[in-house]
């Protein structure tokens, strides 16, 4: 009998070892739109509840609107597959914010995800259990139409333009970037986020906003749960 509990718990070990290596969630897809200045930050949270920002190639830190976005090499973010770097994604246009205008100028690609050598992507550093929404953003000043996903190793987000810029230097069109947000409860320390340009050519990373759902405060907490229990005890009665 001593043998058989032995190896029930050892079974039981073996499935909780499992679990905490199981894949990354999944991640609910939702808004998606198009910008022009750094209020579009604000559509992901308060920046009060942020957890970090991603650039790539910016700087080592780079503030706007209140958010900071630290480069990828920081470690918030791991990347896979070879890539390149470009600083003038931005073109002539310009947010209003030349912070902003800095982290969106610069950026990484690489091939297309899941072709050989694409580039993917993986948020880091995050706490199990926890309530995200995660927003990418990007622009193009080539290729009018261009659009692009995000990927979560199981599903795609609907598509977005990426942007357009004439690259007119007498007349420089204001850049409408893109963005795409979406949300998750991390299962693992680890998400999967992968940025393709449709219908697959590239993928390219500009500026990841990662933003924490905001925990009710312990009034909000108590007044619900006195009203659940008001609404049984009335059940009760009746």
């Amino acid at each position: 009998m001593k043998i058989k509990i032995n190896q029930m718990l050892a079974l039981g070990g073996a499935g909780l070892l499992t679990l905490s290596v199981a894949q990354a969630a999944s991640i609910t897809w939702g808004a998606t739109g198009s910008f022009t200045d750094n209020t579009v930050l604000t559509l992901a949270g308060a920046a009060a509840n942020e957890v970090y920002g991603v650039d790539f190639g910016a700087g080592v830190q780079t503030t706007a609107n209140s958010y900071t976005f630290s480069d990828y090499t920081a470690g918030n973010m791991t990347m896979s597959g070879p890539s390149s770097s470009y600083n003038g994604f931005l073109g002539n246009s310009t947010t209003g914010d030349s912070s902003f205008d800095t982290v969106l100028a610069n950026a990484i690609y690489g091939g297309g995800f899941g072709q050989p050598g694409g580039l993917g992507g993986t948020l880091n550093n995050l706490t199990v259990g926890q309530n995200y929404t995660v927003m990418a953003l990007l622009v193009i000043p080539w290729n009018q139409g261009a659009t692009f996903v995000l990927n979560d190793d199981i599903s795609d987000s609907p598509s977005q333009q990426y942007g357009y810029n004439t690259y007119d230097s007498v007349n420089p069109v204001a850049l409408p970037g893109g963005y795409i947000m979406g949300t998750f409860t991390a299962d693992a320390t680890t998400q999967a986020l992968n940025i393709i340009t449709t219908p697959g050519a590239s993928s390219q990373y500009a500026a990841i906003l990662l933003e924490a759902a905001p925990v009710p405060e312990p009034g909000v907490c108590a007044l619900f749960g006195g009203g659940v229990m008001l609404l049984f005890a009335l059940r009760r009665k009746k």
